[in-house]
């Protein structure tokens, strides 16, 4: 939403993960932008759209597992 709200939506190359509403005001914009995952991507999908940077607004979203059984984050900048 934040980057909807910046104007980028021309820029994005995907979104992953919708957990709430998106807000009327931007509804738009966010249906033209492809969905990558409906939870948190793996890397592979990340990859293949081949983005300049990665936005998540969670921490939780570069953890290796999002099953709680391994809290280690990944380093995307080394497989990017």
């Amino acid at each position: 939403e934040i980057m909807l709200a910046l104007g980028l939506a021309d820029r994005m190359v995907g979104t992953a993960y919708l957990d709430d509403e998106i807000w009327p005001e931007i509804a738009e914009d966010y249906n033209k932008i492809p969905v990558l995952s409906d939870t948190y991507p793996d890397i592979d999908t990340l990859v293949s759209v081949n983005p300049d940077f990665l936005y998540a607004s969670y921490r939780s979203a570069f953890q290796a597992s999002q099953d709680g059984g391994n809290d280690t984050r990944i380093d995307y900048f080394d497989i990017l």
